[in-house]
C-alpha cells in the first residue's frame, strides 16, 4: 500500500493481478467495508504506508465495483 489518505487508500497492484490491476489506484472506504488482520477486524487507522494488503472487489449488475474487504497480510502489526 502506498497511502492512507482519510477514508481512502491508494496502491499499486502487483504484477501477479490481472492485467487491469497492475497499476496505482484509489479506492474509497466506505461504512460497511471489512477490514481484518488474521480474521480480527480492524479499522483503516491501522493500515501504513508499505502494509501488504488484500482487497477484494464486488461487482453489481449495473457495472459499479466497490471494496468488498481488505486484509492486511503482514505477519506481524
Amino acid at each position: 500500500m502506498k497511502e492512507v489518505s482519510g477514508n481512502a487508500l491508494i496502491v499499486e497492484g502487483i504484477s501477479l493481478n490481472d492485467e487491469n490491476y497492475r497499476g496505482e489506484f484509489k479506492y474509497d472506504v466506505v461504512k460497511g467495508t471489512k477490514l481484518e488482520w488474521h480474521n480480527t477486524p480492524i479499522s483503516l487507522s491501522d493500515l501504513d504506508e508499505g502494509d501488504l494488503i488484500s482487497i477484494t472487489l464486488v461487482t453489481d449488475r449495473g457495472g459499479v465495483t466497490d471494496v468488498f474487504k481488505i486484509q492486511l497480510l503482514d505477519d506481524e502489526k
